[in-house]
């Protein structure tokens, strides 16, 4: 009986024990994905049992790892995964219609004294979770911070932001501020603050209310009532107008703090990927992302702009003016709940804007929400609608989105500025999907000769929706889908049937001519003329049809572009001259005479070269190319991911097996980790580019390679001369083998 007594004890103590050892919901700092949500962990003796719910989209596969472990993060000590309930290992287990599934990984046990671990799949992964606590939620202590931790709105009808207060960072009146102290004076919490750079400390006090809420001021004085309770923001009319002179240039700021960031996730830096959209001119730049989540990049514009700062190819939407300082606040699973469900018009719920254009910061999230229709829905209509009722069909959408801006305008009194802004939004996204439909068209018509809607000719009056944008709203230009929607203009059908059609004719007489022997030089360059007249007057006549006889402010632009790439083409100051009196025919806008005038001064200085600045990206440039000081550099900026970068570099071959080990060239490739996943760039590397000279970057420092070359888009060239200076003459893959042929091989005599 005694003995039974003592078994009884042990099994109690054990089963204790275990219940110790269980912690349900822990609590974690960081991850990668919010596809799997830990809801308990057990430990015991054998094994250490983890419980997951997964959330994903049905029908979408997700895969367990065996390589997965749990790390200590004290000790760096693994416990790898043994087992699983509710899902096979290292097998594609697709997703329920409800897109949610329970089930249950065990791993080797973890002793008692580990209270915190990280839930790694592999280095680098998305799917790892950081910082994840064993110890039971009541053993935590509430602190001072987290009594006003969190983000704190005005409790008036504005109920704008006002304050956020995190770990080690507050943002207040649109400042950052670094967190030095925090204390209690009577009820009374005080944060002593310090800006960057700043030697002068700053007393923020809070004091409570009974309901909840608290008076927030400097020193105790100008006390705000603030909650931490979000209605919305419904005060548009603050800080909206004031856009006029639209053009001005000025550097803006974007600064804030990203919630439940860690560089563990995988980037120190992100990017905005500025266009001079007048010119077509890159200035992408570098977001600094501090360990404890605060950034800040300051913006060089010359107009209003619609962007996003992005962050491993997840898009946080903002609105910015010259001279501004926009302060945000990011919730890391806002992103990771967009990227879970594949919406890529997800709206950032938590999203948070401080500045003077705060206001149309919300109002143009709300609104983008509202009105998204993406490829998905365009390649379905593509399949079963004919181009006539794809028009009638965006036409009523065209109807619905502008009542909605028409409701949004009304109900909030919005003044001028917004107003035009949410109507040239609709006809942003009804113009660029009308365009879109035709040539997402084309590629369809070449897989599928069945489908009867697909053999349904284009009319001349579908490009009516033209006639009704408002093309000579330089208010346009602030949109984030304007540098698309121009895109789609300037290279709009029509235009290149003409320019098809017309060489087609001039091809075949040079085929027959040729043919019957009486092709001459002379009789060439008469048809080629003849060829370009035709081209102009029919180019003419289209644009008339389509604008009036006036030529509106957008398709000025377009002028620009093709003045700026035939600068980049030129060979000789007389073909600059050339190109410059053209364009100051055509140009009638002084803001585009002027931005014409600067591109022919940097043209014109004479400069065939230039050095690279001092400073973090040229480091990184220099630790590469140092190496092949003496040899003229070909450096090709690529990556796995790239369609056209992978095509220019398998169209060089030949080259690179002519000029290999050549004493003076040398071809470099260098991409980076996020866009060049390991296992394609390796695969693709062995196939095409074996024995070349090759780097994978991480991504921060490739921003800021980008950043440096001002490039958005790649593949990128750039040429680098024996002396490190980098050559302003522009080379493309196709043009390389002329310009190898003309700098380094001998004519014969």
């Amino acid at each position: 009986m005694k003995n039974v007594f003592v078994w009884l004890g042990l099994f109690v103590f054990f089963s204790v024990s275990i219940v110790a050892q269980s912690v349900d919901n822990p609590i974690f700092k960081a991850r990668g994905s919010s596809v799997q949500d830990i809801v308990r962990i057990e430990r015991m003796q054998e094994f250490t049992r983890v419980y997951i719910h997964a959330t994903f989209r049905p029908h979408q596969w997700i895969k367990i790892s065996a390589s997965t472990y749990l790390e200590d993060v004290r000790t760096g000590n693994k416990y790898h995964l043994l087992n699983a309930e509710g899902i096979e290992i290292d097998k594609e287990t697709y997703m329920p219609e409800s897109g949610k599934m329970n089930y249950t990984l065990i791993f080797e046990p973890i002793p008692s004294t580990v209270q915190c671990v990280h839930y790694i799949e592999s280095p680098g992964s998305n799917w790892n979770i950081y910082y994840i606590s064993l110890m039971p939620h009541a053993d935590k202590r509430v602190t001072l911070l987290e009594h006003i931790r969190g983000n704190w709105y005005a409790a008036d009808e504005s109920n704008q932001w006002i304050c956020g207060v995190f770990d080690s960072v507050v943002i207040i009146n649109n400042r950052i501020y670094t967190n030095r102290e925090i204390r209690k004076k009577r009820k009374q919490i005080e944060l002593l603050l310090q800006e960057e750079n700043e030697e002068k400390q700053s007393l923020l006090c809070f004091k409570p209310k009974k309901n909840g809420d608290y008076e927030i001021g400097f020193d105790g004085r100008n006390m705000q009532i603030c909650t931490q309770q979000k209605t919305r923001v419904s005060d548009f009319s603050k800080n909206m107008d004031g856009m006029h002179p639209f053009f001005r240039k000025n550097t803006s700021v974007v600064q804030g703090y990203i919630k439940g960031y860690d560089p563990l996730i995988g980037f120190t830096t992100g990017m905005v990927y500025l266009s001079n959209e007048l010119t077509r001119e890159d200035y992408p730049t570098v977001i600094k992302v501090e360990s404890d989540g605060r950034f800040s990049v300051k913006l060089p514009l010359i107009h209003p702009i619609e962007a996003a700062l992005v962050f491993q190819d997840r898009f946080v939407p903002f609105y910015i003016e010259p001279g501004d300082t926009l302060s945000m606040y990011i919730d890391w699973e806002d992103i990771l709940d967009g990227d879970r469900t594949g919406d890529n018009n997800w709206k950032m719920k938590h999203a948070e804007y401080m500045g003077n254009t705060s206001s149309i910061c919300y109002l143009l999230n709300d609104f983008n929400s509202c009105i998204s229709y993406g490829y998905g829905d365009i390649e379905n209509a593509i399949e079963t609608l004919t181009p006539e009722q794809y028009a009638s069909f965006m036409k009523t959408k065209q109807t619905q989105w502008m009542h909605l801006a028409d409701s949004i305008i009304e109900t909030h009194q919005l003044p001028e500025k917004p107003s035009r802004m949410l109507r040239n939004k609709v006809m942003l996204n009804v113009g660029g999907d009308m365009f879109d439909f035709i040539m997402y068209r084309d590629f369809f018509i070449e897989q599928d000769t069945v489908n009867p809607v697909l053999k349904v000719p284009v009319k001349e009056t579908y490009y009516n929706f033209v006639k009704e944008i408002p093309l000579n709203d330089e208010t346009l230009l602030a949109d984030v889908r304007f540098d698309i929607f121009l895109n789609r203009l300037e290279y709009m059908r029509p235009l290149s049937d003409i320019l098809t059609e017309e060489n087609k004719v001039m091809l075949q007489t040079f085929r027959t001519w040729s043919e019957k022997g009486i092709l001459t030089q002379e009789k060439a360059d008469s048809l080629h003329a003849v060829c370009e007249q035709n081209i102009k007057c029919r180019e003419a006549a289209l644009l008339k049809q389509l604008f009036g006889n006036e030529i509106p402010f957008c398709w000025e632009i377009t002028y620009l572009h093709d003045y700026s790439s035939n600068l980049k083409y030129s060979s000789s100051n007389e073909e600059v001259e050339y190109y410059t009196s053209e364009a100051r025919e055509k140009l009638s806008n002084k803001v585009l005479l002027d931005e014409m005038e600067r591109l022919y001064e940097e043209a014109m200085s004479g400069q065939s070269t230039y050095q690279l600045p001092e400073g973090k990206a040229t480091d990184v440039f220099r630790n590469i190319i140092d190496k092949y000081k003496g040899k003229v550099v070909f450096v090709d900026f690529w990556a796995t991911t790239c369609g056209p970068c992978r095509s220019g570099i398998e169209n060089t071959a030949d080259l690179r097996k002519k000029y290999k080990d050549h004493p003076e060239f040398q071809f470099v490739y260098i991409t980076n980790e996020e866009e060049s996943p390991e296992k394609d760039y390796n695969k693709y590397v062995e196939e095409n580019l074996n024995g070349e000279e090759c780097y994978r970057l991480s991504a921060a420092d490739f921003h800021y390679l980008r950043q440096l070359f001002r490039f958005n888009g790649i593949p990128h060239y750039e040429l680098v001369e024996k002396d490190g200076s980098i050559s302003r003459k522009h080379i493309e893959a196709y043009t390389l083998g002329e310009y190898l042929k003309n700098r380094f091989e001998k004519v014969e005599k």
